[in-house]
């Protein structure tokens, strides 16, 4: 468990995933449980209405590019 507050626990589910080849996977998922209701809550539940888009835009990183700069 990673916290408890507000009538919400939040957990962290750490895993290990292997599908063959050279090396697995790690896998982490983040649960947030609202105790009151008692189900899982998701981003939906979470952010108000027409605030998705804004969160995405302020979330998600683009992509890394082959290059000089970002060399893979």
């Amino acid at each position: 468990m990673l916290s408890q507050h507000d009538g919400l626990i939040i957990l962290r589910l750490d895993t290990y995933t292997f599908l063959g080849g050279a090396h697995g996977m790690p896998v982490t998922r983040y649960l947030v449980i609202d105790t009151g209701r008692k189900q899982i809550l998701t981003l939906h539940d979470m952010l108000r209405p027409g605030q998705h888009r804004a969160f995405e835009q302020r979330s998600c990183t683009p992509p890394m590019r082959a290059g000089p700069d970002n060399s893979r």
